[in-house]
């Protein structure tokens, strides 16, 4: 679910706010339903200034504002590498903040 709202700043530009939340439940990842994505919550936010000639755009950024641990996969592993049970499970990046600036010409 997110919500997007822009403001026309006269000649200065428009700015642009953004927010969005997203679920995930817990859900298989492999075709044998033995490897698993843990549920999350992700709250990503925005705040973009384009100016009035859309040469110029600046961000600032928020992603995965709630700090969740999430894996981009769990892919299981055979016995020998690591044992009966093994999975590879790598993790995705953290709270993010950030900025931007972008140049179109």
């Amino acid at each position: 679910m997110g919500l997007t709202y822009d403001q026309q700043l006269g000649e200065l530009g428009t700015a642009t706010a953004r927010v969005s939340f997203t679920h995930r439940d817990k859900a298989a990842f492999t075709d044998n339903n033995v490897g698993f994505l843990q549920g999350a919550d992700m709250l990503d936010a925005s705040l973009t200034l384009a100016t009035d000639n859309k040469h110029w755009r600046f961000s600032i950024y928020g992603r995965n504002l709630l700090n969740e641990v999430t894996i981009g996969g769990d892919t299981p592993l055979p016995a020998a590498f690591g044992g009966t049970g093994a999975s590879l499970s790598p993790l995705n990046r953290g709270r993010v903040i950030g900025g931007e600036v972008a140049i179109s010409f």
